[in-house]
């Protein structure tokens, strides 16, 4: 008798666990044992076209007057004046002081390269005539020519011929000593940019304002 009560009572607890297991199923969406789970309808893409651009194309028309309307020149001489602060002129009148020391240093580049190259006619008139030639066509360039690959090549192509065909005429210079009269007025220039150079690393080493 006892053992009966006993088997009753085991089959009632398990029958009740199975129901309350099922209950819990139920209740946190699990799908039954033996049952597939509902199917879920993925949403369908569809092409609407491209995306919107995310550049503003009236961004330009809310800079300032100065940025819009900004020359090539005034881009570039404010980019030598954030390499070169130390160079920019405070005054105007510096300006002239700087462009005086440019043609008489130019100048003197110019007539010292046509007697190294052994020129027939080395007068000093024509060397500042050629080094007042060489500061104009750089000024124009400087202020109009873009740069990009096309216009580069034909500026070396422009100026190198140019810069021969009036030393060759103004001082009686064959092409080879043209040649040699250039390369050495090109070396003077490395020279001074690298003077440049040298003074802003050592400003910037120093810790020395730079205006």
């Amino acid at each position: 008798m006892h053992a009966f009560l006993a088997g009753l009572l085991a089959v009632l607890f398990a029958a009740l666990g199975v129901a309350q297991e099922r209950k819990v199923q139920i209740e946190i969406g699990d799908p039954p044992s033996g049952e597939a789970p509902p199917s879920v309808s993925e949403p369908k893409i569809t092409w609407k076209g491209p995306l919107p651009d995310s550049i503003d194309p009236t961004a330009a028309d809310h800079l300032p007057h100065d940025v819009r309307h900004r020359s090539l020149g005034r881009a570039r001489l404010e980019r030598l004046d954030e390499a070169y602060p130390w160079l920019t002129p405070t005054a105007p009148s510096l300006w002239v002081s700087l462009s005086l020391l440019l043609a008489i240093a130019a100048s003197l580049v110019v007539h010292l390269s046509v007697q190294v190259s052994g020129a027939e006619v080395a007068s000093l008139g024509r060397s500042v005539g050629v080094a007042l030639w060489y500061l104009a066509t750089g000024l124009v360039q400087f202020v109009a020519v873009p740069c990009n690959n096309l216009s580069v090549v034909l500026m070396l192509l422009g100026n190198s011929t140019l810069a021969l065909f009036w030393l060759s005429l103004l001082f009686g210079l064959t092409r080879s000593a043209a040649t040699i009269a250039l390369v050495v007025q090109l070396g003077f220039v490395v020279l001074g940019y690298g003077a440049l150079e040298l003074v802003t690393a050592l400003l910037g080493s120093i810790g020395a304002p730079a205006v």
